[in-house]
């Protein structure tokens, strides 16, 4: 992006406007509200990004433990199962080649 070279930096005046750009970057993070959704087929359910990492988490923790449902099943499964289905998703996903800008957002 220009103007956010190192090199520019000191050029117009290095740590004050690597401040302002810092703050400036952040104000932008903070004001993008863009919510990502994980569609899960098998229960024809969508929940939020960190709502299935939450889940994918406490799978994989616990490997030996029955869940009512998985990613793509509807039926029990343990948690050994879960972490199978997430990185056969896992793996589709990277072969879509669909960019990250665009993937789970809804609009």
């Amino acid at each position: 992006m220009r103007g956010r070279h190192p090199h520019n930096y000191a050029r117009a005046g290095g740590r004050a406007v690597a401040a302002a750009l810092a703050t400036q970057q952040a104000d932008e993070d903070a004001t993008c509200d863009v919510q990502r959704y994980i569609h899960l087929p098998a229960l024809d359910k969508t929940v939020t990004l960190g709502q299935y990492v939450k889940a994918v988490k406490a799978a994989i923790a616990a490997p030996d433990a029955e869940f009512s449902h998985g990613l793509t099943t509807w039926w029990a499964v343990t948690g050994a199962e879960i972490r199978q289905q997430f990185r056969r998703g896992m793996n589709d996903r990277i072969n879509q080649q669909i960019p990250c800008i665009e993937r789970g957002t809804t609009g």
